[in-house]
């Protein structure tokens, strides 16, 4: 993972909330924080692959979200996607979907719902009395969400003036490339051109291929008429 300081937010030649930019490892190095080892293949597809629902907001405490404009749109939008595929608000206790130490949260009942809750409230029983969750404090050693800075300018919904900068990180990646790599670019328009040209006119190609097999199936005719008729030979 690559780790920037709040403060460097506006460091850099590209706008950091671009989804088409990279961050250069050259500018902020690569932290290896664990590994991911995928050591089989599902059992079953459906229960394992298909069920499988992904969410950008499932996100352990100490960590906040971005003003990204594409996260922030897939922070409730993925939420419907899983209500609506997965069949109702319990789909984070699909098996698949199931973490592995239990989880308690202020969620309770609705469709298709696993987990068994005896008390009054779904959330710590101290603070049932006062009938809402209460944030953990600092005294008690808990995360608490802090409020964001304050913008010294008001937000507007548009893109800044970085977010135009379209070839910057294009050259990049261009010099990047070896002179083998830079011929493979080079020669995938004339490929891609050539494919478009086939694909442009199959019903061409299938009619020379009609035309070739009925002139083979004509010869082949007169072939068998003349093994059946062997005075034939002669009169051709």
């Amino acid at each position: 993972m690559q780790v920037i300081e709040e403060t460097d937010e506006h460091a850099f030649d590209f706008d950091l909330l671009d989804p088409t930019k990279i961050v250069p490892e050259e500018l902020v190095p690569v932290q290896r924080v664990g590994r991911l080892t995928l050591d089989r293949n599902p059992d079953n597809f459906f229960a394992e692959t298909e069920q499988v629902a992904f969410h950008p907001g499932h996100i352990v405490p100490g960590i906040d979200f971005t003003d990204d404009p594409l996260l922030q749109g897939r922070l409730f939008s993925y939420t419907d996607t899983q209500l609506i595929r997965l069949g109702g608000p319990n789909f984070h206790e699909i098996p698949i979907n199931r973490p592995v130490a239990a989880v308690h949260n202020n969620q309770r009942d609705g469709h298709m719902r696993q987990t068994i809750n005896t008390s009054r409230a779904s959330y710590e029983a101290e603070h049932a009395r006062r009938r809402l969750p209460v944030s953990g404090r600092r005294p008690d050693g808990r995360l608490r969400q802090l409020p964001g800075a304050a913008s010294p300018t008001t937000k507007a919904r548009r893109r800044g003036e970085k977010f135009f900068d379209h070839f910057s990180q294009a050259t990049l990646f261009w010099k990047s490339q070896s002179e083998t790599e830079k011929r493979s670019h080079r020669a995938g328009p004339a490929l891609r051109a050539r494919q478009a040209r086939h694909r442009r006119h199959p019903r061409a190609h299938g009619r020379d291929a009609g035309e070739r097999r009925s002139r083979t199936g004509r010869a082949g005719g007169r072939r068998a008429r003349l093994a059946r008729d062997p005075e034939a030979w002669s009169r051709r």
